[in-house]
């Protein structure tokens, strides 16, 4: 059986359903002590007809989803999938992290893929490999043409800060790996 709770509403279609009639803002669900974090649809500081989180202690929208279906963080109007903008004066610029457990050779990153039904897996990547040393390489891959071709990593930079281009351990500040000698491509060594 489910307990169904309505309010301001005649809905029994929903386990939960809140409309609030009296106000312009919207419903809203209250979260934590004396209300201090709100979840709400509405109007409040987002715009109309958004899905929001309000922080009424900092008085902030602090995340906003809007009709586009876009995600703000730190804005109020989305213009991208994922908008994330610290309007303070602050140095606190916006950044996203990703972690992991901590063992080396584990791997965080970024997949981008233009052509979402893409067989072969990602068309581009950048990821952090963990040393094992409490640092990481940051590696950088792209697949060739074709939607059925793998991913391959072109370039590294080393915890230490040497590149490697076709090269996963460069020794020196750069190296390059390459089968190709011709007038237009550097030829340092070869793979």
């Amino acid at each position: 059986a489910q307990t169904r709770f309505s309010s301001s509403t005649t809905s029994t279609e929903c386990a939960i359903s809140l409309n609030n009639t009296a106000t312009t803002n919207g419903a809203e669900f209250w979260i934590g002590s004396s209300a201090s974090t709100t979840v709400a649809s509405g109007s409040t500081g987002a715009g109309t007809k958004t899905f929001y989180i309000y922080d009424k202690t900092n008085t902030a929208v602090r995340m906003v989803i809007n009709t586009s279906g876009n995600v703000g963080i730190g804005t109020t109007n989305p213009g991208y999938a994922l908008d994330l903008c610290n309007t303070t004066s602050s140095g606190n610029a916006p950044f996203i992290r990703l972690g992991a457990g901590g063992t080396a050779g584990n791997t965080t990153g970024i997949i981008f893929n233009p052509l979402y039904s893409r067989t072969g897996g990602a068309a581009a990547q950048i990821w952090g490999i963990d040393n094992g040393n409490s640092s990481a390489h940051l590696a950088f891959g792209t697949a060739p043409t074709g939607a059925s071709t793998t991913l391959a990593e072109r370039m590294r930079i080393l915890d230490s800060g040497n590149v490697g281009i076709n090269n996963t351990g460069p020794s020196g500040k750069f190296a390059i790996n390459s089968n190709v000698s011709d007038s237009n491509s550097f030829d340092f060594s070869t793979a």
